[in-house]
């Protein structure tokens, strides 16, 4: 997995959970940003997880949206009443969810984009990775010569995995027979 790919996962984690790890960076949590506070104090004080829920949180000077209230959902094992407070964000088809997951995806990418030197680096990092050769993995032998393997080319985010089988005529042929990136283009 690249590290582009790594930053723009790290973007849809929610703007509390993206600043939680990259507080840990000591040039990031002292780096001033517009208004001249530093990002990581704002973000310190932000997901200290004690503070009170009705309190307006920032960080970064970008107000971030509340979070999901704690529900009542709990579980029973061999008798132990196991709470699962936050078992409706598992159901990504509920509209709530969905529009919860969005304002914190986008608060994090405004917190991301002012990061002082994030273009810069973001930049490096691409020119990097299209420069990197595709990576092979995975391979399995079947009889008859036939190759199942997962590929990534570069400036491709998935694996995809394709079967080499001989041709007719002399040397392979190549088919894909999984493309995550297709499937869900398709599935929008």
């Amino acid at each position: 997995m690249t590290i582009k790919r790594k930053l723009r996962e790290c973007a849809g984690y929610g703007a509390a959970a993206a600043c939680l790890v990259l507080a840990s960076s000591q040039a990031w949590a002292q780096a001033p940003v517009a208004g001249g506070q530093p990002v990581g104090a704002s973000a310190t004080a932000a997901i200290n997880v004690g503070a009170a829920a009705a309190a307006p949180r920032t960080v970064a000077g970008v107000a971030l949206p509340a979070p999901w209230p704690p529900g009542d959902a709990a579980d029973t094992h061999w008798g132990v009443r196991v709470p699962d407070p936050y078992r409706e964000l598992e159901n990504v088809t509920d509209v709530r969810v969905r529009q919860w997951m969005r304002a914190h995806a986008q608060a994090t990418a405004q917190v991301l984009e002012r990061l002082p030197g994030r273009r810069e680096l973001l930049a490096r990092i691409e020119a990097i990775d299209a420069q990197a050769g595709g990576a092979v993995g995975a391979v399995v032998r079947k009889p008859g010569s036939r190759l199942f393997f997962t590929r990534r080319e570069p400036g491709e985010q998935q694996l995809k995995l394709v079967l080499r089988e001989p041709a007719a005529a002399g040397g392979a042929t190549e088919r894909v027979l999984v493309d995550p990136d297709a499937l869900s283009q398709a599935a929008g």
